[in-house]
């Protein structure tokens, strides 16, 4: 009875979130940005750039010691098409992130929201942050590109990353990725002697995406993970123009690169009742490519009845494959 009150209350707040993600991602004819000659024009334009170009290495901020932290992002736009975007969102030139931290330096976890999060009170909840802070880690929440207090005027729930603008998401994940690097510099040039990075759904993917184009981290954790952009339209039937998105998505696809952590230097996990990543084609795909184990929760993607094990074995898993290394 149990069970099936889980997967009932799971599945159906799941779809009601995806069928909002839905509308707001989907990409049309009638949409200048969406269509499927803009979609080309940008698969053709990010193809033409190395990785150095696409996630170059920045030199990490000096991070002070207060809860709150901001830094100027150093993200620089490839693309002249979001050039205009980036330079008008004021509030999204800065990173941020929020920190918990011991007196001593310890073994620190990034742990990065999903879509529409970010800044919220709740998330020291939902993020259990206390739970792993009292699992022996510093902790710090950073808030992603257009999210949060990092949103573009009026639009906090309708956010240009990920959309259907190619250029916009694209810029947003290389975003993404530039500044969680930059947070995991700062946090070691602060004296942590490991940094482990997880992420929940698309933070889970920008996660993924980090840790195999920098070597800045040292523990991997996708929980309830986005596997991949084009994957997500074709799921939920948002584009037809299904060729043009997976040429666009394949300079940031993490599963299109070679992972750097795998076995047991990371762990998936998935919700048996997920219906906005399924596991069979988002968590089960990271973790075969990671070739790491998967942990699964008997809840769905936005009621994650099971997290508190979930995180408990993603603190447990860190601990034991890094601090034996240091030994």
């Amino acid at each position: 009875m149990k069970s099936k009150l889980i997967t009932g209350v799971a599945g159906g707040i799941d779809r009601a979130f995806t069928s909002v993600v839905r509308v707001m991602t989907k990409t049309s004819d009638s949409q200048h940005v969406g269509t499927a000659e803009a979609i080309a024009r940008a698969a053709a334009f990010y193809a033409s750039k190395s990785d150095a170009e696409l996630f170059p290495s920045y030199p990490a901020p000096t991070l002070p010691g207060d809860r709150d932290v901001t830094w100027y992002s150093t993200h620089v736009p490839l693309a002249a098409e979001a050039k205009g975007l980036f330079q008008a969102a004021r509030d999204n030139r800065y990173a941020r992130a929020r920190l918990y931290l011991a007196g001593r330096p310890r073994p620190a976890l990034v742990v990065i929201h999903g879509y529409l999060g970010g800044g919220s009170p709740l998330e020291e909840r939902t993020l259990r942050v206390e739970q792993l802070f009292r699992s022996g880690f510093d902790v710090a929440l950073p808030i992603l590109p257009f999210h949060g207090p990092r949103a573009l005027a009026g639009r906090r729930m309708e956010p240009p990353f990920p959309s259907a603008d190619p250029w916009a998401t694209v810029e947003g994940v290389r975003q993404g990725v530039a500044d969680i690097d930059a947070l995991v510099g700062g946090l070691l040039a602060r004296g942590a002697p490991y940094v482990g990075v997880a992420g929940v759904s698309l933070g889970g993917y920008l996660a993924t995406l980090h840790a195999s184009v920098s070597s800045r981290s040292s523990f991997l954790a996708p929980v309830t993970p986005l596997a991949s952009f084009s994957e997500f339209a074709k799921q939920n039937g948002t584009t037809s123009h299904t060729a043009e998105l997976d040429a666009l998505h394949a300079v940031i696809d993490p599963l299109a690169r070679e992972p750097r952590l795998t076995g047991d230097r990371a762990v998936v996990v998935v919700g048996r009742n997920d219906h906005v990543t399924p596991r069979q084609t988002h968590g089960d795909r990271i973790a075969a490519r990671l070739r790491c184990d998967t942990v699964e929760i008997p809840g769905g993607h936005i009621f994650g009845f099971g997290f508190d094990a979930a995180w408990a074995t993603i603190a447990g898993r860190m601990h034991t494959a890094l601090d034996v290394q240091r030994k």
